[in-house]
């Protein structure tokens, strides 16, 4: 059972992590698109920690710690990244966010 969690949470975060490295913005004023982009790192985060998308607690957690690190002034400078580098990035973002998660709750 915990197999079959892990491989649908697995496929889950894969799934967005496409949607994310697709995404491109069409300018810096693009506030849609920034939007959708956040929404989707946020989902991506949780989901490959294990936790609830829906949950408002862990994304406004998230969405917290990510903006210490990639502050959403800058998520056009991410998207702007070939697709390996924002798969790349997206792992560096998910070790820094979980960092700084566990760091506030000690």
């Amino acid at each position: 059972a915990l197999e079959k969690e892990r491989a649908a949470s697995k496929r889950s975060y894969s799934v967005i992590e496409q949607s994310i490295c697709a995404l491109k913005l069409q300018s810096t004023k693009d506030v849609g698109g920034m939007g959708q982009m956040h929404r989707l790192i946020v989902a991506a985060l949780l989901t490959k920690t294990g936790q609830s998308t829906q949950n408002e607690v862990y994304q406004k957690e998230v969405a917290a710690s990510l903006e210490s690190v990639l502050p959403r002034a800058n998520l056009h400078a991410f998207t702007s990244l070939a697709y390996s580098d924002k798969r790349d990035r997206l792992i560096d973002l998910h070790h820094y966010v979980l960092g700084i998660r566990l760091f506030n709750k000690a």
